[in-house]
């Protein structure tokens, strides 16, 4: 599993340092591409991986290249579309976001056996107060908690502008939503990690009933927040985007 987590810590801390609207520097784009393929280069190099091991690695790297430049020109044309409209044109960026991740994690985690583990992370970790832990599952918790922040923030603006759900005016309306969702995500990761399923889902129960006096809220002319039909839709599409995130999150801690 060190495979997957180092691509997902990459990836994670690549997104971290894009200010989100930023989607259009070119300069920052392609530093931050360039420093992510060098990295999953570098642990590729230190891993001493055997057979399938080089190509798992080959495509995280791809992966990462095509991930960081098609996603911000996927979000860059988003923020320009009629809201409420879904994006007819341009849908290659989308597919090279979404293809790009679904890629790099998919193959991490069929080649994961082979790819070794950089070893480093080890001595690391036997150094550290964690030293009785072992190294490989504490980077996969740490990658999963990082992606958790704006990578998965990243694919659930992805998934409503391309479905057409008015999201830049629902944001506006559901504040607080790039923030709770992170802190949500991360609560269910922990305590679905920890074995409380059911304390994972009392979190998803109480978002929702937290939210439905938001989501019926008046307008100042007396009419339905937004009209209830395109906040529920938003908060419906983006709320189990989110939360299918957080339970893959918990799948890969589960195998670690």
């Amino acid at each position: 599993m060190a495979g997957v987590a180092w691509w997902l810590l990459v990836v994670g801390l690549c997104d971290l340092c894009r200010a989100d609207g930023d989607v259009t520097s070119r300069l920052r784009r392609r530093v931050l591409t360039a420093v992510g393929v060098v990295a999953v280069t570098g642990a590729a190099l230190l891993s001493e991986p055997t057979g399938r091991g080089w190509w798992g690695w080959g495509l995280a790297a791809a992966a990462v290249a095509v991930w960081v430049p098609a996603s911000s020109a996927a979000l860059a044309r988003g923020q320009v579309q009629p809201p409420g409209q879904p994006l007819l044109h341009g849908r290659w960026r989308f597919t090279a976001a979404y293809g790009a991740f679904a890629v790099g994690t998919a193959a991490t985690v069929l080649c994961g056996p082979a790819m070794g583990a950089p070893g480093f992370v080890d001595d690391v970790v036997d150094a550290s107060v964690l030293g009785r832990f072992d190294g490989d599952a504490l980077l996969v918790v740490l990658a999963v908690a990082v992606a958790q922040l704006a990578t998965a923030n990243i694919l659930v603006r992805l998934l409503l502008d391309l479905v057409g759900v008015p999201a830049h005016d629902n944001e506006k309306q559901l504040r607080g939503g790039r923030v709770l969702g992170p802190m949500e995500r991360l609560l269910v990761v922990g305590l679905g990690a920890a074995g409380s399923l059911t304390g994972a889902s009392l979190v998803v129960a109480a978002k929702a009933l937290l939210r439905f006096p938001e989501l019926r809220a008046p307008r100042a002319d007396g009419s339905t927040l937004g009209g209830p039909s395109d906040v529920t839709e938003y908060f419906l599409v983006g709320s189990l985007a989110s939360w299918s995130v957080a339970l893959a999150g918990v799948g890969l801690v589960a195998l670690a």
